[in-house]
């Protein structure tokens, strides 16, 4: 989630991360996101909803760690909202998201989803050495990823910045159409 905040935001874009209270500070600067540029709002109470269309509006990326369930029709509300300010709404859904995480889930089908559906990690040898980086395989879906998706391996962190390509898909992943309103699960 930090390395998909990275990139806009060292392009000058502005971004906000919302209920995420255990939001390791330290390893987004390692990862290259500005946190100057950064607005953190860990927990916005039982009107979360209210504060991420704020943050929709006065920012160009809300990363967005929903407590609860949203209904049906505030959740579109919210969708609609990201696109007429040509914003990006990230939905994090990440396992270990405090304990309310797992209710939380966005009741309305999202633009494109990525799935991390497995973990390779690199630096340590037999007892010893340093965790040096990971490889994710990241799985796209969603209703604007035509064919089913793709697959892709990533490593986090490259030596190039804070995320980049192991093995290039066959073909890249695309998307039907551009997306400013993308609501992207990460889980």
């Amino acid at each position: 989630m930090l390395a998909l905040l990275a990139e806009p935001l060292a392009r000058g874009a502005w971004g906000a991360v919302l209920g995420w209270p255990d939001l390791g500070v330290e390893a987004a600067a390692e990862l290259g996101v500005p946190l100057a540029r950064l607005a953190l709002v860990p927990d916005p109470g039982t009107a979360w909803w209210e504060v991420a269309a704020v943050l929709v509006d006065t920012t160009d990326v809300v990363v967005l760690c929903p407590p609860s369930r949203p209904a049906p029709g505030l959740a579109r509300r919210l969708a609609s909202r990201t696109r007429e300010r040509g914003a990006l709404l990230i939905v994090a859904q990440p396992s270990r998201v405090g304990p309310r995480a797992a209710v939380a889930r966005w009741p309305e089908p999202l633009d494109v989803v990525l799935h991390a559906d497995a973990v390779r990690w690199h630096g340590l040898g037999s007892g010893y050495g340093r965790l040096a980086s990971r490889e994710l395989q990241v799985r796209s879906s969603g209703r604007r990823v035509p064919g089913g998706g793709d697959r892709v391996w990533l490593v986090l962190p490259e030596a190039s910045g804070p995320l980049a390509p192991v093995i290039a898909p066959a073909a890249p992943i695309k998307v039907d159409a551009p997306v400013p309103a993308a609501a992207c699960a990460v889980g």
